[in-house]
């Protein structure tokens, strides 16, 4: 390439883009200047030069299109004509700006998001506890979805550190007790610290009405003013303000029934003529409940579950709904006779090398 001139770049790059003659062009000093300074200034102020060039031809008819041709070259033109130009001092001129293909090929040099790795014994234990599930490696986690008759259970593995479950369901002919030990299991295999999860299931009355809202009871509250937990927290899954909170549960279920149901004693004895005095515990009454209607399934899915619900809903209970379940390390301790022996070798050793 032969050495240009800033005079014979601007005066070019003014008729590539269709300009009228380059006589006429250079003719219009406020154009020339403008051209120049684009070249000379970095890109941080290119646009203020653009700009008044711009209010110097805003009493002409001017093309707006020629106009974005212009600025265009003269931002992406190449180093060498800074390069190959004694006019212009290269020390002034932004590299960013100085070559467009420098721009371009800063995306290619960033490094690319890479799946997480899973090696095949990890896969492999996850298809021996769950044959279809369907493993889909992300870089930030892995997912891990299994299809149920209910509904679709999401494990998400996050750092190889712990296993987070969203949405527990009846899969295969295995309760929903049986599937969470199962995925407890696979975190023992997968050799994870923790499972973690929020505790909001429900149940749904009757059974088959299910993924119905208004057939839907919150299982977490139904539980803890029957037995004191929630039925996660019966499964080990624990939370920091636990101590406290059951505390605070307890009083509230040797509460008289009466006394939580105060504005609805009336709508109470309507749907539940045979219920038992409402001078018993509240646990002993929501015990009731459940073991005359909602384990035997015998409650058909009218404004009573509704009822039911909103009192569910209601109670001043206290509960944290995030829990974990710490792993447990499955290896054996050794004994102190074993814990001898390997001090005395590991000794001896060391007196060897010395």
């Amino acid at each position: 390439m032969d050495r240009v001139t800033p005079f014979e770049f601007v005066t070019t790059a003014l008729a590539v883009t269709g300009m009228p003659s380059i006589s006429r062009t250079v003719a219009r000093p406020p154009l020339f200047l403008c051209c120049c300074l684009c070249l000379c200034v970095p890109r941080s102020r290119c646009l203020c030069v653009f700009c008044i060039f711009c209010v110097f031809c805003v009493f002409r008819i001017f093309c707006i299109f020629r106009v974005v041709c212009v600025f265009c070259i003269f931002r992406v033109c190449p180093r060498r004509i800074y390069s190959t130009t004694g006019f212009f001092n290269p020390s002034r001129i932004e590299m960013s700006h100085a070559n467009v293909n420098d721009f371009l090929s800063s995306f290619s040099k960033r490094p690319k998001e890479r799946p997480v790795p899973l090696s095949r014994l990890d896969r492999e234990a996850i298809l021996r506890h769950f044959p279809n599930a369907e493993i889909a490696p992300s870089p930030s986690a892995i997912y891990i979805r299994i299809p149920c008759e209910e509904g679709q259970i999401l494990l998400t593995l996050k750092s190889g550190q712990e296993l987070s479950l969203s949405q527990l369901y009846k899969c295969s002919g295995r309760t929903g007790t049986e599937m969470l030990r199962t995925i407890v299991q696979l975190a023992k295999d997968l050799r994870l610290k923790a499972v973690t999860l929020i505790d909001a299931s429900s149940i749904y009355v009757p059974s088959k009405e299910y993924n119905r809202y208004t057939c839907m009871l919150p299982l977490a509250p139904l539980s803890i003013l029957i037995t004191g937990q929630s039925w996660y927290q019966r499964q080990g899954f624990m939370a920091p303000s636990d101590d406290d909170d059951n505390k605070h549960n307890e009083r509230i279920r040797q509460v008289p029934f009466q006394r939580t149901i105060q504005d609805v004693i009336e709508e109470w004895k309507e749907a539940f003529p045979d219920s038992p005095p409402l001078s018993i515990p509240a646990a002993e009454m929501w015990k009731w409940v459940s073991d005359t209607y909602l384990k035997p399934d015998a409650l058909p899915c009218d404004w009573r579950v509704a009822f039911l619900r909103e009192l569910l809903e209601r109670a001043p209970l206290q509960y944290t709904v995030k829990r974990s379940l710490t792993i447990q390390s499955g290896g054996k301790s050794k004994s102190k006779k074993t814990q001898k022996r390997n001090k005395q070798n590991r000794t001896q050793k060391k007196h060897r090398r010395q």
